[in-house]
């Protein structure tokens, strides 16, 4: 069971969330939003959001065991 997830992302917590910071490539450096604002922006232009706070705080335990990259 559980949402099945797009190679580029990960599932945590019955959701799924990007494998790695925007623009979640592998080895680019995060990106830096001047906003949320222009974070929701880019985002929405991707067909993305943002995580919610407890989306991000549930991820946070596989970042912490390797599991996920953020």
């Amino acid at each position: 069971g559980g949402p099945l997830c797009p190679a580029d992302m990960a599932l945590a917590g019955g959701f799924c969330i990007d494998r790695y910071e925007a623009p979640n490539l592998v080895g680019e450096r995060p990106l830096v939003m001047e906003s949320a604002v222009l974070a929701e922006q880019w985002c929405a232009k991707k067909g993305k959001r943002l995580c919610t706070e407890d989306e991000w705080d549930t991820a946070i335990p596989d970042v912490r065991a390797g599991r996920m990259r953020l």
